[in-house]
């Protein structure tokens, strides 16, 4: 997956063992501007505007 150098990652995987694991205590975590969601399942930080439109995609969030 190429990104432009600008465009952040939608997902960090492995948290647990990462700088980012303050995510898995309080839910999220912001890097470099860019809120992430923690999924505990997947031990996963997916950047929020990703999250929010999977979820409403999904139909599990009312739509904006």
């Amino acid at each position: 997956m190429d990104l432009p150098p600008d465009q952040p990652p939608e997902i960090i995987q492995q948290v647990k063992s990462s700088r980012y694991s303050i995510a898995r205590r309080y839910g999220r975590v912001t890097i470099e501007g860019h809120t992430y969601v923690y999924e505990r399942n997947t031990d996963t930080l997916m950047r929020q505007d990703v999250y929010l439109q999977r979820k409403q995609s999904a139909g599990d969030l009312p739509p904006r």
